[in-house]
């Protein structure tokens, strides 16, 4: 092998290369391994690109929140300006809906202690703001 690192990233997702980009702005040598395929197969490629703000703790509420303004500003937190265009960040919104794992109360006294605009709807408003949507429960029944 013969190559030297001052770090090793168990990860090779969203979380574990923004650790890596980060560290090597600072000068670092950087690995990231992962029994993924590929970086971004496993997790972060299952999240569709979805930029949430709905963690359980105040804190992953907090750090998620605070860094919307890289996705927002991705080619000024980069650093690069491509001729071709860069990758879009659409802010869609996201509609979370509430259901028997979730923590819903705590989620939204998280966001309130952030500062995380939300509405919440009643079924008649989801259905007159996403139309096609089918929102019959599909949690799964309870075993005995």
């Amino acid at each position: 092998m013969g190559k030297k690192y001052d770090t090793v990233i168990i990860g090779a997702g969203i979380i574990g290369c923004c650790i890596a980009y980060e560290m090597s702005k600072k000068g670092y040598r950087t690995l990231n391994i992962d029994f993924q395929p590929a970086a971004g197969a496993g997790s972060t490629g299952n999240s569709y690109g979805n930029v949430r703000f709905y963690y359980s703790t105040h804190d992953g509420v907090a750090m998620a929140y605070e860094s919307a303004w890289y996705w927002h500003n991705w080619d000024r937190y980069i650093g690069i300006k491509n001729p071709r265009g860069m990758a879009k960040f659409h802010n869609t919104g996201s509609v979370f809906i509430k259901n028997k794992v979730i923590d819903w109360g705590n989620i939204k006294t998280n966001f309130d202690k952030v500062g995380v605009k939300y509405e919440e709807w009643n079924l008649d408003t989801l259905q007159k703001k996403i139309p096609n949507g089918d929102f019959h429960s599909f949690y799964p029944p309870q075993t005995a």
